[in-house]
């Protein structure tokens, strides 16, 4: 991919993170009450927000990742031999443990 389409793509995606950002900052305005701070101030403080959302992703991202996949690694493998030990017993679907 060349640099200026990266580039474009980049700032498409800022330009979006920062709407969103926006957004939310101006729901939580309105729901808490408050009056919208100036368009000059919410950009700003939308951009402080993205700054920390990123510094976040960046510093804890893989290791987060790497977490989710271990847990939901283990729980997979474990709920799948519970499963396959209860059909082996003719449990499944009886009530009272019927058999």
């Amino acid at each position: 991919m060349d640099e200026q389409l990266k580039n474009k793509l980049r700032r498409f995606a800022e330009g979006a993170e920062m709407g969103a950002v926006r957004s939310i900052l101006k729901w939580k305005y309105k729901k808490e009450g408050k009056s919208v701070p100036s368009d000059v101030q919410l950009d700003q403080q939308s951009r402080e927000a993205a700054s920390l959302a990123k510094e976040v992703i960046t510093k804890t991202g893989k290791t987060v990742w790497h977490d989710l996949k271990e847990v939901y690694g283990e729980r997979g493998a474990g709920n799948a031999g519970v499963k396959e030990d209860a059909r082996k017993k003719g449990d499944m679907g009886k009530k009272g443990g019927e058999v």
